[in-house]
């Protein structure tokens, strides 16, 4: 590459961390501008009568580096979420919808939040569904949730805009070494891989 373009001082930080030696000069600092349409909240998430919960675990990817999202606790997590009374926006990684392994689990936790949008005898009121992933940006999603759960991901770091509380589930390390290795969780409510 003739340039490195990186959000900022952080992630030029996070190269010289593991090893990775690249010249200052060599990166363009340039921010989240995608982090642009996030809205701040306008009222404390503990003001919220019944919160709104966006979901957003990342891609487990294709090979043997380490699988740092949460989709193999899911269930756990949207049961949880629904026993606490929140309603879920569960927007998967936008790479399981072409997934055919993984189409079984969006089916099912698909059933679980339809099933209680659709009991007459919970107030619940979830969205999920491919359309939430293709016709609902990331910062739509933010913008109508109250908190978020996720995983190492980037959506992490565009929540921040928005001034929301938000819970980082490590799948891979102990939840000391998750706040030195994923800066991002140090202002996170943290969980470990068995929640």
């Amino acid at each position: 590459y003739d340039v490195l373009v990186a959000s900022g001082q952080a992630a030029v930080d996070r190269y010289a961390r593991h090893g990775v030696e690249i010249p200052r000069e060599r990166f363009v600092l340039l921010g989240r501008p995608q982090s642009g349409d996030v809205l701040p909240a306008t009222v404390p998430v503990t003001q919220v009568e019944r919160p709104t919960v966006l979901y957003a675990p990342t891609w487990p990817g294709n090979s043997k580096v380490p699988d740092f999202s949460s989709i193999a606790r899911a269930e756990q997590i949207i049961r949880s979420l629904i026993a606490a009374d929140a309603d879920v926006i569960f927007r998967p990684h936008p790479v399981f919808l072409r997934s055919k392994r993984w189409a079984p689990t969006l089916a099912m936790l698909d059933a679980i939040l339809q099933a209680d949008s659709a009991d007459p005898n919970t107030p619940g009121k979830h969205f999920t569904g491919p359309e939430i992933v293709t016709d609902w940006s990331v910062a739509d999603c933010m913008n109508r949730a109250d908190a978020l759960v996720s995983d190492v991901s980037s959506v992490v770091s565009d929540w921040l805009a928005s001034s929301k509380p938000y819970l980082m589930i490590s799948m891979v390390h102990s939840l000391d070494d998750f706040a030195r290795e994923v800066p991002v969780a140090e202002g996170a409510y943290m969980v470990d891989r068995e929640l």
